[in-house]
């Protein structure tokens, strides 16, 4: 009987050569990051002529009524600073702690002047406010609207 000897040592240094994903202590997920400021962080590198651009997923506290999780849209300056330039909400519309009666609805954020302001809400009944943070009615608008009719 002849013995066969087979060393692992190439295999072991190829599989940890191709780990590269790396998962920090504090369980944020980084994609095109080393280093997740968020629980989701993905980032694109920017070319000489654009900027970093990534979306963070926030988790919000729990329970009470107000602003939940958000999609925010983070741009970074040339200056290394980030500013959250669009955002999309849930809205808590009553308050999440034990009831079954849970309604939420979503609300579209823009930057204006170097603040953020809401645009647009979708309350939990369907309800769109483009201007208006408390929609009564099916659309609600709060200024002029333009419209063209189109021949069919």
């Amino acid at each position: 009987m002849k013995k066969i000897s087979i060393s692992l040592l190439p295999f072991s240094y190829f599989s940890s050569v191709l780990a590269q994903n790396k998962f920090p202590e504090s369980g944020d997920v980084g994609i095109g990051t080393i280093s997740p400021s968020s629980p989701l962080n993905i980032v694109e590198a920017g070319t000489a002529n654009s900027v970093d651009r990534f979306i963070e997923v926030l988790n919000s506290t729990q329970g009470g009524t107000g602003l939940g999780a958000s999609i925010d849209f983070v741009h970074r300056s040339t200056a290394n600073a980030n500013r959250t330039s669009g955002r999309i909400v849930s809205i808590n519309e009553n308050d999440f702690n034990g009831s079954f009666n849970n309604e939420a609805g979503m609300a579209f954020y823009t930057l204006e002047d170097a603040t953020s302001v809401e645009r647009l809400r979708i309350k939990h009944n369907g309800n769109v406010g483009i201007g208006i943070s408390d929609p009564k009615q099916k659309l609600q608008v709060a200024g002029t609207i333009y419209s063209k009719r189109s021949k069919s």
